[in-house]
C-alpha cells in the first residue's frame, strides 16, 4: 500500500502545481528534504527522477517562485554530485533531468542562485571534482 501511494506523489504534485495550489512550495520542500543524499537505492533513485521530471514540465511555475527556485538549484546539484559515480542506465536518465533543471533555474533564476554563495561554490567545487575523475 505504501508503495503504491508513494508513488502517486509526483501526479499529485504536479495537478497541484498546474492548480497553483496555496501551499505548493511547502510542500514541494518537505518532498525535498525527504530525498537523502547519499541514499543511491532503486527506490530513491526512481522517486528522485519522478519529482524532478514533474519539476521540469513546470519550469514556468518554477521560475516565478523566486524563493524556490534557488532551493532546487542547489537540491538539484547536490544530488548529482551524489550520483556523479554510478552509470547505469537508470541513473543516466536521472542525472539527465537533473541537469536539465539546474540549467534551466540557472539561466532563469541566476541572481538568485548566487546568493546561495560559499555553499555554491563548495558544491559545485564537489561537483567537479567527481566529474574529472571520471574522465
Amino acid at each position: 500500500m505504501k508503495e503504491r501511494c508513494i508513488s502517486k506523489i509526483p501526479w499529485i504534485l504536479d495537478q497541484m502545481m498546474k492548480m497553483d495550489f496555496v501551499k505548493i512550495v511547502e510542500v514541494i520542500m518537505i518532498l525535498l528534504r525527504n530525498i537523502l543524499y547519499g541514499d543511491l537505492s532503486e527506490k530513491t533513485r526512481n522517486f528522485t527522477e519522478k519529482l524532478f521530471i514533474v519539476l521540469k514540465n513546470n519550469l514556468l511555475w518554477l521560475n516565478k517562485q523566486n524563493e524556490l527556485a534557488p532551493l532546487i538549484f542547489f537540491k538539484a546539484l547536490r544530488l548529482y554530485s551524489g550520483f556523479c559515480y554510478l552509470a547505469d542506465q537508470m541513473t543516466i536518465s536521472l542525472k539527465r533531468v537533473l541537469m536539465d533543471v539546474i540549467v534551466d533555474i540557472w539561466r532563469n533564476n541566476k541572481t538568485e542562485c548566487i546568493s546561495l554563495g560559499r555553499e555554491l561554490m563548495r558544491i559545485l567545487q564537489e561537483t567537479f571534482r567527481h566529474s574529472v575523475k571520471l574522465f
